[in-house]
C-alpha cells in the first residue's frame, strides 16, 4: 500500500516487535504472565520463582516471543538461566505439553482463565 511501511516486523500474538516506533501504540489490555504445572504436581510451591522453574523442565515459546524475553529476563535478574527443554511457536502447544505431564511452562494468564 503506498505510503504505509512496517519496520522489521514479524508478528508476535498480535504484537509487532520493532526497532523503532513508525506508529502510534495504544495498549488494549494488561495481562499477566502465570506459571502452568504438570496435572498431579506434588506440593506445587506456594508462589513461583525462577529456581522453581530453573529446576524442572521447562516449556517456553521462542525467543523471538515477547513473553518469552520477559520470562528470560525475570530468571537472568534472579540469577538463573531459562533452558527450556522445548520451544513452541504458540502458547497452545505449551498447554498442550505441560498437561501431557513434561514439563512446566509460562503463559500469558489470559490463555488459561475461564470464564
Amino acid at each position: 500500500m503506498p505510503g504505509v511501511q512496517l519496520v522489521a516486523a514479524q508478528p508476535d500474538i498480535g504484537q509487532l516487535p520493532v526497532a523503532e516506533r513508525a506508529f502510534e501504540v495504544h495498549p488494549l489490555s494488561k495481562d499477566n504472565l502465570v506459571a502452568i504445572l504438570p496435572p498431579g504436581t506434588k506440593t506445587p510451591p506456594a508462589r513461583m520463582t525462577a529456581d522453581n522453574l530453573a529446576d524442572a523442565p521447562l516449556l517456553l515459546e521462542s525467543e523471538q516471543a515477547n513473553h518469552s524475553r520477559l520470562t528470560r529476563e525475570w530468571m537472568r535478574a534472579a540469577g538463573r538461566d531459562a533452558r527450556p527443554i522445548m520451544e513452541f511457536d504458540n502458547v497452545e502447544a505449551i498447554k498442550a505439553v505441560v498437561m501431557a505431564g513434561l514439563g512446566r511452562g509460562i503463559v500469558p494468564g489470559q490463555s488459561v482463565a475461564t470464564p
